[in-house]
């Protein structure tokens, strides 16, 4: 194992946009940033500090700031490139989990969606079956059978919005599952 002395140390990540710092590094925001913006390494011998844009291929991912270090240059270039790997590296598994944090979203909503339609169409058809048993049974005044087609027809125009509602999800469902792939 080797380490690296050094008094501090300044990484700019550009895709959150946010510096981070550990140790001593003077003026390291606006440096760090600089350098970046200009993509152009350099190195500060009087002051003990590199300056290192990383790159991940041909694109420019952040910067880097070490200080007050006796490092060759060649080993501050791997640390670079070391740097710009894990970053992307963590930019990629922080999208894959919310990737598959919204697939669990959505069978969650999906499972709830089929659950609701179940407890409203349960009921539903109890309400149907029995006001058709009551037509069936017969005896009833003018009044009392209108009274119970008005309960069918508006149960079954529940079911059916529920249906409709449940096939309408599903679908949503389907199309978002094809546009994250």
């Amino acid at each position: 194992k080797r380490s690296f002395p050094l008094q501090g140390v300044a990484l700019w990540n550009a895709y959150e946009d946010a510096l981070t710092l550990f140790g001593e590094a003077p003026n390291a925001q606006d440096a760090t940033k600089a350098v970046y913006f200009s993509q152009r390494n350099y190195d500060d011998p009087s002051n003990h500090t590199s300056f290192r844009v990383l790159y991940f291929g041909s694109r420019a991912i952040g910067a880097l700031m070490l200080y007050g270090h006796s490092i060759d240059s060649l080993s501050v270039n791997s640390i670079a490139s070391i740097t710009a790997m894990a970053i992307e590296r963590t930019r990629l598994l922080a999208k894959e989990i919310d990737v598959e944090a919204e697939r669990h979203s959505e069978q969650l909503r999906s499972a709830l969606l089929d659950g609701l339609a179940h407890a409203f169409k349960t009921p539903l058809s109890t309400i149907t079956v029995s006001s058709s048993g009551l037509l069936a049974a017969g005896q009833l005044s003018a009044q009392q059978t209108s009274l119970i087609d008005l309960i069918n027809q508006e149960a079954t125009r529940l079911s059916q919005l529920t249906s409709r509602l449940l096939r309408t999800s599903r679908l949503e469902l389907r199309q978002d599952r094809k546009s994250v792939v």
